[in-house]
């Protein structure tokens, strides 16, 4: 919208210059409005004399008339004599002039935005985003109670404990205790789930420092990243095992049916879990549960609850490190990693 607004300036100001021309098309109107004076000449007869006649501009009698309205054959002589176009007629001059100002401010102003995209492709090409593991591998772990600072973003790095040890989740298709499972059927040669189970429990991370307590995080507020799956196997239809079977009965993707899916020839099954004890590094928000816990929430729900801090210092850093879709979704969830693997990436 600025460029169209410039555009214009240049266009109405070019447009003043050609049609600030009017002393010369004045001076031409002035000019022609001026009829020239008729000059009459007058010769005496020549005699039959043989004497030598006197020289013809000596003996002739000239009178200056003024044109008056009479004088019409006159005027029309001196129109129909052939004139060259005139520049200051046509106006050739200032157009051309007004033309080339225009031409050259246009220029000035597409060189300048090609700078400008020039020098941002420079800076945005040599520009490489991180990943959401390489800037928590980035944070510094918070050792202490005192660190925990309400509205603050943290790294919490310790173990995985139950909430409510007597429910604990079990995985759907080996029965392994876990906070996350995600279990999921493909067909082999499409690559197409045909089934699919996800479950989330809340945990707490019990933290490598003694002095800092159970943090609790909240199921729907979590995001899991388990780098490898424990299960990755492929089984055809005879010897799929029995809970496999009714997995895939009992959790069809939209648009697929469990016994249609157990028609075909084999399946590939996966499944991923958080297991209890295992050693995770945390990202999120503090803030205070409704039963008084220490807890870490995602940066939206911290924006809902009006919670003070610092978040806005990190968040910028975080938009100029991290790609767009990754800083939405670590704003929007309390990230869960294995530790080993931001430990790894430290090194």
């Amino acid at each position: 919208m600025q460029l169209f607004f410039i555009f214009a300036t240049l266009f109405v100001d070019s447009s003043a210059h050609v049609l600030s021309d009017k002393p010369g098309q004045q001076h031409l109107a002035f000019m022609q409005s001026q009829e020239p004076d008729v000059v009459v000449v007058h010769h005496k007869k020549r005699t039959t004399s043989s004497v030598p006649q006197a020289v013809p501009h000596k003996g002739a009698v000239v009178h200056h008339v003024k044109p008056s309205k009479t004088s019409a054959p006159a005027n029309q002589l001196h129109q129909s004599l052939p004139s060259g176009p005139d520049p200051l007629s046509t106006g050739a001059w200032g157009k051309m002039r007004g033309g080339l100002w225009l031409a050259s401010r246009v220029c000035i102003v597409l060189a300048v935005i090609g700078i400008g995209v020039a020098i941002g492709f420079w800076r945005f090409g040599n520009f490489k985003n991180q990943t959401s593991a390489e800037l928590i591998s980035e944070m510094p772990t918070v050792s202490s109670t005192a660190e925990m600072q309400v509205g603050a973003w943290v790294k919490v790095v310790g173990t995985v404990g139950l909430v409510d040890e007597d429910a604990p989740l079990r995985s759907i298709l080996e029965g392994r205790s876990c906070v996350f499972n995600e279990s999921r059927a493909d067909v082999p040669e499409t690559g197409v789930t045909v089934a699919r189970f996800e479950a989330t429990c809340d945990l707490q991370i019990v933290s490598d420092s003694g002095d800092l307590g159970p943090v609790l995080v909240h199921a729907a507020d979590s995001a899991v990243l388990v780098p490898k799956p424990v299960l990755d196997a492929m089984y055809v239809r005879k010897l799929m095992p029995p809970d496999f079977e009714d997995f895939v009965k009992s959790c069809p993707t939209p648009g697929h049916s469990g016994d249609e899916s157990l028609a075909l020839h084999a399946l590939q099954f996966q499944e991923r879990i958080l297991e209890v004890n295992a050693r995770v590094a945390i990202v999120g928000v503090v803030s205070i549960s409704p039963s008084g816990k220490l807890c870490l929430v995602p940066d939206t729900v911290a924006h809902l609850q009006k919670t003070q801090g610092c978040r806005k210092a990190f968040r910028r850093h975080m938009q100029s490190l991290l790609s767009f879709a990754d800083a939405q979704f670590m704003s929007s969830h309390v990230v869960v990693v294995d530790a080993k693997k931001t430990e790894d990436s430290e090194q």
